[in-house]
């Protein structure tokens, strides 16, 4: 009895910590890691959140078990330098939820990705050099963990096309009839 009350106190104190804690204050440490990650400046400037959700569509006993929602307002993805634009990317929100128990398995589940606003600027240059091409930082094992990805909901979007190659100068506008999905924390 004695281990599954401690057990108890110490799962309710990291619960409390959990709602409590500043999830702002890791904004440079996810700007540092992500720019890293891709070779260029990823920044976040609105709020980041962490929330818990009952999943809506699970049944029996892992209809309890919540996931963790994150959200991210104010993304930009910066262009290289040669590009027209500053920004590759602008985004007002991002948000999505983790499955928990698939974790233990090291699987990342996200069904749902909702992207609020995003704007995204193409360009290609005569020699073929394009602003889509990232530079991935390579490990030099392979990773344990795996990722699946559900579905992308758009919430009015917009891509602006600027190729010098096929002489192509486009804008599509993405606008969905309902309202954006904002996060709920």
């Amino acid at each position: 009895m004695w281990f599954f009350g401690i057990l108890a106190i110490l799962i309710a104190i990291l619960v409390v910590i959990f709602l409590i804690f500043d999830w702002n204050r890791l904004r440079p440490y996810v700007d540092d890691k992500v720019s890293e990650a891709i070779g260029r400046r990823f920044e976040i400037t609105g709020d980041l959140k962490v929330g818990w959700h009952r999943p809506p569509n699970e049944t029996g006993w892992k209809r309890w078990v919540p996931w963790p929602r994150f959200s991210a307002g104010k993304i930009t993805i910066a262009n290289p330098d040669w590009a027209r634009q500053q920004h590759f990317a602008t985004l007002d929100e991002i948000g999505f939820q983790v499955k928990v128990l698939p974790l233990l398995a090291h699987d990342i589940v996200i069904s749902l990705i909702n992207l609020v606003n995003p704007s995204i600027d193409i360009e290609r240059l005569k020699n073929n050099r394009n602003n889509w091409t990232f530079k991935f930082k390579q490990s030099s094992e392979p990773s344990t963990w795996n990722l699946k990805l559900g579905d992308i909901s758009l919430a009015k979007g917009t891509v602006d096309v600027h190729d010098e190659v096929t002489k192509a100068e486009m804008q599509v506008v993405v606008d969905t009839l309902a309202s954006p999905c904002r996060s709920a924390m």
